[in-house]
């Protein structure tokens, strides 16, 4: 099957550059990305461990925290598989940043590989200099022989993405999840989804070949080319400059107040299920099922006099924050006269100033409630099932908690202790004090009366001992003068 099944349906011989451009090319996809040819991506295949430890330690991902071989796939824009490569190791010189650059660099002449050698060959044979790959953000630092499409990433010390990078990044997302579709499919294979013996390791890659060119030649395709997927490409293209004024106008105003269900009812177009699906998007609207479930998290609602087509909606709660107190969005949605034709919306999360290509899922989210709201209906429960699989899930958390407060009660209790520790002893050291003061004066008071009556008798002795003195020195005068007269 290797050497006479696959190269009919995988490959540079089963696909050349024009008939890639021309057959395998949808038209919405060349409007949203015009020098695509291709999508990249790779893939993880879960092994057993090895008992050579180097090859143990380099088949080790620490993203994945799991034993595995990587393989790097080539789709078309259609969603045929073009090729496979790899395995790889799945170390940190292995990432998708290193494996695209190994092989498109035009500078990389010596290969340890001759195998790597040869598919690199072969995709430089099939791909021009100005073609353009899609990959997503692992991609985004590749140097080589071509360009690529990859989604924007937030700067530092921003929050947002700008409108346009918001807008570019849906056009790369809208056609890139095709390949990610595609791995799908391919793991419903059970060789691949499950552990794979070692054993298999030296004919992994011919077995992918294998079920990609299987899936080229009996599966239908991922992407559609219709009528219906190019006017939304074109919408998407008329609203790629447009800018978002939500944000300059509604956003920075004060003077909202709360409004109920009979303030908003009047508020809100007459709109359905489809009119959502079409401005926002099938995926949009699955997320923004799995966020209605957190309504009973109190979403507020408000109103403005000087906005009165606006609704502003707060406490949408982050489904990537699981803290105790998680990061909520904050929707606001500018109703036009034309169902969803001229509604304009502005979130605060990371895709929120996005104008083309739908709308972000809490705002999906939000319009799916006020449908509800509108018709006085209960917003259905979606995803019961999933929310039923953990009935018997125990959790800890009440427990952590009750611990919680009563260590905060017992530290209450001790540091209460303390202090009055402390005030008691800082009591007895002021008595204390107090009383070594008394003595220490007492015994000041008896030293300054001994030192009065030293002074006295020393001034006493002080004077007898003049008086002595001058008796003598008189005497003396008296005995000199009768020595003279003798003389």
């Amino acid at each position: 099957m290797s050497e006479l099944y696959v190269p009919k349906h995988i490959g540079s011989q089963a696909f050349q550059r024009n008939n890639i451009i021309h057959k395998h090319s949808p038209t919405w996809v060349k409007l949203l990305l015009p020098n695509a040819v291709a999508m990249i991506d790779s893939t993880y295949i879960y092994i057993e461990k090895s008992w050579n430890f180097n090859n143990q330690k380099r088949r080790y991902c620490q993203h994945k925290a799991d034993n595995l071989v990587k393989m790097m796939a080539i789709m078309l824009l259609d969603g045929k598989w073009f090729n496979m490569y790899g395995p790889y190791y799945s170390d940190g010189y292995n990432n998708d940043e290193l494996i695209w650059n190994t092989l498109s660099d035009d500078n990389v002449e010596i290969h340890e590989n001759k195998y790597l050698f040869a598919q690199r060959q072969q995709l430089h044979a099939t791909f021009a200099t100005n073609d353009m790959f899609i990959g997503d953000r692992g991609f985004s630092r590749c140097k080589g022989k071509w360009s690529l499409y990859t989604p924007d990433s937030i700067c530092k010390g921003e929050k947002q993405l700008s409108t346009a990078k918001a807008n570019q990044t849906r056009c790369i997302t809208r056609v890139r999840n095709a390949i990610e579709r595609g791995f799908g499919r391919l793991k419903q294979w059970k060789f691949i989804d499950s552990v794979v013996n070692t054993e298999f390791l030296p004919i992994i890659s011919v077995i992918m070949k294998i079920l990609c060119a299987v899936d080229n030649a009996y599966f239908s395709e991922l992407v559609e080319d219709n009528d219906d997927a190019l006017t939304n490409a074109k919408v998407i293209i008329s609203n790629l400059q447009m800018e978002n004024d939500v944000i300059s106008l509604e956003a920075n105003a004060i003077g909202w107040r709360k409004a109920n269900t009979n303030d908003i009812s009047t508020i809100i177009p007459s709109y359905d299920d489809n009119d959502i699906k079409k401005f926002c998007g099938e995926y949009s609207i699955r997320i923004a099922h799995a966020y209605l479930g957190h309504i009973q998290q109190q979403w507020t609602t408000y109103i403005h006099h000087d906005f009165p087509s606006t609704i502003k909606i707060t406490n949408i709660v982050s489904r990537y924050k699981t803290t105790a107190n998680p990061k909520k969005h904050i929707v606001w949605i500018r109703f036009g006269q034309n169902k969803h034709n001229d509604t304009a919306s502005y979130c605060t999360c990371k895709s929120g100033l996005r104008t083309a290509g739908g709308t972000c899922s809490h705002v999906t989210a939000a319009l799916i409630a006020l449908k509800h709201w509108k018709n006085n209906e209960k917003i259905p429960s979606f995803y019961t099932t999933a929310a039923a699989l953990f009935t018997n899930v125990l959790d800890c958390t009440a427990y952590k908690r009750t611990n919680k407060n009563r260590k905060i009660s017992t530290d209450d209790d001790e540091t209460i202790r303390n202090i009055e520790n402390q005030t008691s002893s800082s009591d007895e050291s002021e008595n204390e004090e107090s009383s070594n003061e008394e003595s220490e004066n007492e015994e000041s008071t008896d030293e300054e009366s001994t030192s009065d009556e030293l002074t006295n008798d020393e001034l006493t002795n002080e004077a007898s001992e003049d008086n002595t003195n001058n008796e003598y020195a008189k005497k003396d005068q008296y005995d000199l003068r009768k020595r003279l007269r003798t003389v």
